[in-house]
């Protein structure tokens, strides 16, 4: 266990630095604030699972820090007392959960990324981290306007659907139940018109 702690220490510093200057979309929050969320929802889920708290402390690196950011967030990750398994699992997590910018549509963009994270060749963790990611960014996402707010909820039901499909383990069931239970608050709090009832 201590070596995923101080691994765990080295890739959330790694973050830290990647992050530098980002803000949440309320222009005041440190990015950093997310990714450190979604690290600990993780543990709290589910607390063995610290690859995929590992995952979670880098998951939008790749996506938001550009090459800098992936030269930080590979030397940590070398640098750390993972095994090669264990990189090589991490790394292939933090891409499924990147969006592909080659895709111009955000719909085709974001249900490509749900095909790739839910797909079977995924590291095991990685379907936890996307439920907690999702789950911290509804959290935060009060205050940021109709329409903004009714193109999550309508993608957090594309996530929804395709997840129902699969068999979860008790760990992935707890956090799916509250992201169900979070996006129906959310959708009776705001009064947001969606397609679907969940």
């Amino acid at each position: 266990m201590f070596r995923y702690i101080t691994s765990l220490r080295l890739v959330s510093h790694a973050a830290t630095i990647a992050h530098k200057n980002q803000f949440r979309k309320n222009k005041t929050t440190p990015y950093i604030v997310h990714p450190a969320s979604v690290a600990q929802m993780v543990l709290i889920y589910n607390p063995t699972c610290y690859l995929g708290a590992i995952t979670a402390w880098l998951h939008d690196v790749k996506e938001d820090c550009g090459i800098q950011g992936c030269v930080l967030m590979d030397s940590a990750l070398f640098e750390s007392e993972l095994s090669g398994d264990e990189i090589t699992d991490v790394g292939k997590s933090v891409d499924l959960l990147t969006k592909d910018d080659s895709i111009p549509n955000r719909t085709d963009k974001w249900k490509d990324c749900i095909r790739r994270f839910l797909s079977d060749d995924a590291p095991k963790f990685t379907l936890l981290v996307k439920i907690c990611d999702r789950i911290d960014n509804l959290s935060d996402m009060e205050g940021f306007g109709e329409v903004f707010e009714g193109i999550y909820i309508a993608e957090t039901d594309m996530m929804i659907h395709a997840i129902r499909r699969r068999l979860l383990d008790k760990y992935e069931q707890t956090a799916f139940d509250d992201l169900v239970r979070l996006r129906n608050d959310i959708v009776k709090r705001d009064h947001i018109k969606t397609v679907t009832n969940i």
